[in-house]
């Protein structure tokens, strides 16, 4: 019990000194900026007068005649409108260029990007926002690494949002011309567990080749032979990543992106956290993230057919460690 009590008192005296450290930096910060309005709306004596904190109403008698001074400047009022005008301008081109991560393909001379195709959609997902490169690459490297701000909630936690896995970026050639590809890095392979695979397996609607695995972190390689079945793919923790092969159509939490076979095949990456799927479809010609918050209670992993058999030509699963040093 004393040891018990000796740990609270610990956190409590910690709480607090985080409480006035936090406390400290904010007046640090805010200091400047009160000081300099205050400084605005006092008069030319006051302004050299006054000392101490300055309050007003107590120290002085508040008064906007240099805001109406300066704003009555030609040259104050010119800056203001340029400022305003380039701040809409910069959050209008952020939200409506940003957001979608849409990008175009072209040519770039050192000064003018001439473009030649574009803006293609870059991911399918719902949890994608912000996304930035890596500019440090070693030259013997040479990849190009983006990582994005997944926008996911997580309840009754203290921290909100989360990091997407990063993904090597690569432009290939397809039938309707370069495309920008995106796949998880190598590196993901220092977190692989246990693995389970199978090869050349006909699935039937009532089988599941996974069932006797079960968790929360998963690395999924499958490539599937399309066939008659009207639908194929995985439930994980009872979310569907399902393949519409009529509609060529791949879909996850009510979205979709357009996925036509490869050499009659569908090949689908898919890494999977405690509150995100990742999924990467042809070898990384589809990209969707998607946010979730999977039912504590089902952890099961299943690989499904619907319509008639499908035959597998590879499945892989790796059971993945957490990135977090014990």
């Amino acid at each position: 019990m004393n040891k018990l009590k000796g740990i609270m008192a610990r956190r409590h005296v910690r709480s607090l000194a985080y409480a006035l450290l936090a406390i400290f930096v904010a007046a640090m910060t805010f200091l400047p900026f009160y000081w300099a309005i205050s400084l605005s709306i006092r008069n030319p004596v006051e302004a050299f007068t006054v000392t101490g904190l300055a309050v007003p109403f107590v120290q002085y008698k508040p008064t906007l005649s240099n805001w109406k001074t300066e704003l009555a400047i030609g040259e104050t009022q010119r800056a203001l409108l340029n400022r305003t005008v380039i701040a809409v301008c910069a959050a209008f081109l952020a939200v409506v260029i940003g957001t979608p991560a849409a990008y175009a393909i072209g040519r770039f001379d050192g000064k003018v990007f001439t473009t030649e195709s574009g803006k293609h959609p870059f991911n399918f997902g719902n949890c994608f926002y912000a996304s930035q490169t890596f500019n440090d690459i070693p030259r013997e490297d040479g990849r190009r690494i983006q990582i994005a701000w997944g926008q996911i909630g997580h309840p009754e936690m203290p921290f909100n949002q989360m990091m997407n896995f990063p993904v090597e970026l690569t432009l290939r050639t397809t039938e309707e011309g370069v495309r920008l590809f995106a796949e998880p890095v190598r590196e993901i392979e220092l977190l692989h567990g246990k693995k389970h695979a199978w090869f050349d397996e006909t699935l039937r609607e009532s089988e599941n080749l996974l069932k006797e695995i079960s968790g929360d972190l998963f690395h999924i390689r499958a490539e599937f032979q399309v066939g008659k079945a009207r639908e194929f793919g995985f439930k994980i923790r009872g979310i569907s990543v399902a393949y519409d092969v009529k509609g060529e159509k791949l879909a996850c939490r009510g979205k979709t992106a357009t996925l036509k076979p490869a050499a009659g095949r569908v090949h689908l990456e898919i890494l999977v956290d405690r509150t995100s799927i990742e999924i990467f479809a042809n070898r990384g010609r589809i990209y969707m993230p998607i946010g979730i918050i999977p039912p504590d209670d089902d952890r099961s992993l299943k690989v499904f057919t619907v319509g008639d058999e499908s035959r597998i030509n590879s499945l892989e699963v790796w059971e993945l460690r957490s990135a977090w040093a014990n």
